[in-house]
């Protein structure tokens, strides 16, 4: 879209395209089920904004961590690693069968390993979806550790991994060949970051005339 700023649909200003996803209903001109897949380290906004796109889109929320939690409180095991490991397993059936009904779905966990990011390609391909690939980050690291401790202190069951885990936990660095293209999210303002995702899904998913 040639002379197009960045974050604009060209032909129109950027308040005209957040108008046009205001409502659930304009997901219904988008020829495949949308699938958009959350991924980023915790701590850095996933779950708001996965709750906002939800919220516009009139999309499933699927959280890895909430099924983690609950198979966590159920019993199935006291082993955080094997509870999201598991919970991955069961977003991957709970998406295809969401998107086989032509409802979108907006799937929110780290995806931190290059295989986890890959499954949702799968997923997609294998329920006739739009993949939709975006990956949160927070250019403060103080933020970042703020945000992490408050959140661990008002949550029970799966709570998550401590600043110090995260710091020494594993993320790979993401490869557009293994992973598939990802945008980019910063989440200092969460509006703003709404905003510019909607703008991403107008211009990358609606049929062009």
């Amino acid at each position: 879209m040639g002379g197009a700023a960045e974050g604009q649909v060209a032909g129109r200003s950027p308040a005209a395209g957040r108008d046009f996803w205001a409502r659930p209903a304009s997901v219904q001109h988008v020829n495949q089920p949308l699938l958009i897949v959350l991924a980023g380290r915790p701590g850095t906004g996933k779950t708001t904004l996965a709750k906002l796109l939800a919220a516009r889109l009139g999309a499933a929320h699927v959280r890895i961590d909430a099924i983690a939690g609950a198979l966590m409180r159920g019993g199935v095991t006291d082993d955080p690693p094997e509870a999201g490991s598991v919970a991955y397993g069961v977003a991957h059936e709970v998406a295809a069968d969401t998107l086989q009904t032509g409802t979108p779905v907006v799937v929110d966990g780290v995806n931190a390993t290059h295989d986890r990011r890959a499954a949702w390609r799968t997923v997609s391909e294998g329920s006739d979806g739009h993949l939709v690939l975006l990956e949160t980050t927070l250019h403060d690291p103080e933020e970042h550790r703020r945000r992490v401790e408050a959140r661990r202190s008002q949550l029970t069951g799966y709570i998550g991994p401590s600043w110090g885990s995260i710091e020494a936990q594993t993320y790979d660095c993401w490869n557009e060949v293994r992973d598939g293209p990802r945008v980019v999210v910063e989440m200092s303002d969460a509006g703003a970051a709404l905003a510019f995702v909607l703008r991403h899904i107008h211009r990358s998913v609606l049929p062009k005339h």
